[in-house]
């Protein structure tokens, strides 16, 4: 903060000085000294005049008591404060002086959260309208121990997380550590590949999965450091869910890949791996599920053990006696 806001001017500035009219020099040379005090006498009537009125009203705007209208309930409350402080920035102006609404307007875009200014104007009674378009965070990136927010432009918002913030119930994904999170600051934006893949699964996620169930799958996890290495063998993006499951996705949405699962029937095989395990934790309990093909494959912590049809016992043969008395052992072969 920059100081307890001004609520208004430390002086009334000077009312603005009255200034007389000019006028035409007069053509006869005999009429100079008569014309001449005749206006002399004109401006001096208009000066007493014009001291004697009383001064207009002035109308001064305060930007510090700017009200704000609806705010979305995403919106991280410390984003307001910031706002106010910028507001708190400008002294208050009179209402004729728009010159400071410019600057005004520049050092609220230079916020993170703030994708533009849409409105910045003074209504015909001297109010200061405001209108921002604030960034939506979608999915958050750890750093130095805390959480940052990120849009789904990959813009790093202001403010720092204990742990993921919720939206609509559900906490937000986070994308897999990387060192370049430590240096994250906000206003940062996010372009390596892999990050932009890792965004683009988390807004996949907002859009194939409802609010309910993204709250019952949990705490997420997107690494998409493979996503374009994708192959039979290389698994792509993979997804860490609570209790260490792990799912396969695959490629990102929208690769172009023939022969690529659509990403809504992956999003729609993990719900209802997570319903089999809600229904009968113990031997439904999975580990891992591959989303890539069109029967997802899951791998469970305690597989059925396969039954073993019965085999009725031999009954004992008799051992048969040789030529020369002697029992002859039926376990040993015969030479023939």
């Amino acid at each position: 903060m920059d100081g307890e806001p001004q609520t208004g001017p430390a002086s009334q500035p000077p009312a603005p000085r009255q200034t007389s009219a000019s006028y035409a020099w007069p053509v006869a040379l005999s009429l100079l000294a008569v014309a001449g005090l005749a206006g002399l006498s004109f401006w001096r009537e208009a000066r007493a005049a014009a001291a004697q009125a009383p001064a207009g009203p002035q109308v001064w705007v305060d930007p510090a008591t700017a009200e704000f209208g609806q705010v979305p309930e995403w919106v991280d409350p410390r984003w307001l404060e910031r706002v106010r402080a910028e507001l708190a920035r400008t002294p208050p102006f009179d209402v004729a002086n728009v010159a400071f609404l410019a600057p005004l307007q520049a050092s609220l875009e230079r916020l993170s959260f703030v994708e533009r200014v849409e409105r910045c104007t003074l209504s015909s009674e001297g109010d200061l309208e405001l209108e921002l378009s604030l960034r939506e965070p979608v999915a958050c990136i750890p750093a130095r121990g805390d959480y940052l927010l990120v849009d789904a432009d990959g813009v790093v918002l202001e403010g720092r997380w204990a742990v993921p913030p919720r939206r609509a119930g559900a906490p937000l994904p986070v994308l897999a550590a990387d060192p370049l999170f430590e240096r994250a600051r906000p206003g940062d934006w996010l372009v390596e590949p892999e990050h932009a893949d890792a965004l683009d699964v988390a807004l996949s996620l907002v859009e194939h999965v409802t609010p309910a169930q993204r709250a019952h799958l949990g705490p997420l996890v997107i690494d998409a450091s493979a996503a374009r290495r994708a192959s039979l063998d290389e698994p792509g993006v993979r997804l860490t869910l609570g209790g260490e499951r792990q799912a396969l996705f695959g490629r990102v949405p929208g690769c172009g890949e023939p022969g690529e699962l659509a990403p809504a029937a992956k999003w729609r095989s993990l719900v209802r791996a997570l319903e089999l395990f809600a229904e009968d934790p113990v031997a439904h309990d999975w580990s891992l599920v591959d989303l890539r093909w069109d029967r997802p494959e899951l791998v469970l912590v305690n597989p059925p053990v396969p039954e073993v049809a019965a085999v009725p016992a031999r009954a004992p043969v008799a051992a048969a006696p040789e030529r020369n008395g002697r029992v002859r052992d039926p376990s040993r072969p015969r030479v023939r």
